[in-house]
């Protein structure tokens, strides 16, 4: 059973505070948040996240239990390259 939200979707939420939409989930077994400003990119991202959660989930033959991403792999890869900048 979900909790429902202050917006009325599941996973997305309203930070008064930040004066942006909340959406959370577990992917994986990793916590995820996004903070973004409207509604619509907020079910985008919950969308994204749940398709990804799906695959995991159905390559691991259906056990959520087993669904596991390692944390020595990061999700985002930082390539260094040389470059050039120029002042005015």
């Amino acid at each position: 059973m979900s909790k429902t939200s202050n917006t009325g979707y599941t996973n997305i939420s309203f930070d008064v505070s930040r004066n942006r939409f909340r959406c959370e989930m577990r992917v994986g077994g990793v916590s995820r948040t996004a903070r973004v400003t409207t509604i619509e990119e907020a079910l985008i991202v919950r969308e994204q996240w749940s398709a990804e959660r799906a695959l995991l989930i159905q390559e691991a033959g259906g056990s959520t239990s087993a669904v596991k991403v390692s944390k020595s792999s990061p999700s985002i890869e930082i390539i260094y390259k040389e470059c050039t900048v120029s002042f005015d």
